[in-house]
């Protein structure tokens, strides 16, 4: 339940364009021994809703997945299924924050060309 492909991505990103991307984490993965120091040393944040949104009204790059440690847990490569049940702190986050997603901005991207 590391959010391992993050960082991976993260460490892409921070060495070809010297950008830091703040990766959100489930709560409960930082209430774990040994776990919390790992996520606090690959710069990751408890996904507490207002910290995100300070985050990106502050110019932050947040990443985040829905289903995230749920996701990875339930699902399988054979039978992969979202399972974000009532969990829609992510969309209260973009709308507070006023932004979009990158998957929206590469969307608007294509009308244009």
């Amino acid at each position: 339940a590391i959010p391992i492909d993050f960082v991976y991505a993260q460490s892409k990103i921070l060495t070809e364009n010297n950008l830091k991307i703040h990766i959100v984490s489930d709560r409960f993965l930082f209430r774990m021994i040994g776990l919390n120091t790992l996520l606090n040393a690959i710069g990751a944040t408890p996904g507490h809703e207002k910290d995100c949104i300070d985050l990106i009204n502050s110019g932050k790059i947040i990443a985040l997945s829905p289903g995230g440690a749920r996701e990875a847990i339930l699902s399988d490569h054979h039978d992969y299924r979202l399972c974000w049940g009532r969990r829609v702190g992510f969309a209260r986050v973009a709308l507070k924050a006023k932004c979009v997603s990158i998957s929206e901005k590469r969307k608007k991207k294509k009308k244009h060309i």
